[in-house]
């Protein structure tokens, strides 16, 4: 205390002092919290492996002729466009979905190319345009694949899928 004969001051300065602690021990507890949710995050990860999971991100694989793609649309879709692209940023196909429902939807690219070819097996990524009466409706692609590992990070746990791909756990839309 800076003055010890106030006893207003005195007082004061206390329970400043106090609060100050008390900070501190709320500190040192939400830092034990956050350890043990990265723990259990990280046992709940390790559950997926082996499993199918629905990811933000356009990443696809083809594989023996098909390819699982998936896409969230926000609202209803009178018209679905998906780009196939290859590692050369080309589209190699353009496939029209047609008239599509709000959420998840999920389809099969065959491999076939515009050109009327197929693709070879591999790695592809995608992108979605989306309208419904000539209004641009919000769609996020969907990466789909078996997870094969779990890596911990400092931002997390991160998925390793089985097309080559990363992903934190906090970016996966669903399990099958």
């Amino acid at each position: 205390p800076m003055n010890p004969m106030d006893n207003a001051q005195m007082t004061s300065q206390i329970a400043q002092l106090n609060t100050v602690e008390g900070i501190n021990q709320l500190n040192a507890t939400v830092s034990g919290l956050q350890s043990s949710l990265m723990a259990t995050q990280s046992m709940q990860s390790s559950a997926l492996i082996g499993r199918t999971i629905l990811a933000d991100g356009n990443v696809i694989s083809l594989s023996s002729g098909a390819a699982n793609l998936a896409i969230n649309l926000q609202s209803a879709a009178d018209h679905v466009i998906v780009d196939v692209i290859n590692s050369s940023g080309r589209i190699i196909k353009t496939t029209d979905l047609g008239a599509n429902n709000a959420g998840i939807q999920n389809f099969t690219w065959d491999g076939s190319t515009n050109e009327g070819g197929t693709a070879q097996d591999g790695r592809y990524t995608y992108r979605i345009a989306a309208t419904n009466l000539n209004q641009s409706v919000a769609a996020t692609a969907l990466t789909q694949g078996v997870v094969s590992g779990v890596s911990i990070t400092s931002t997390g746990p991160q998925l390793s899928l089985n097309n080559g791909t990363n992903i934190a756990l906090s970016s996966v839309r669903g399990v099958r």
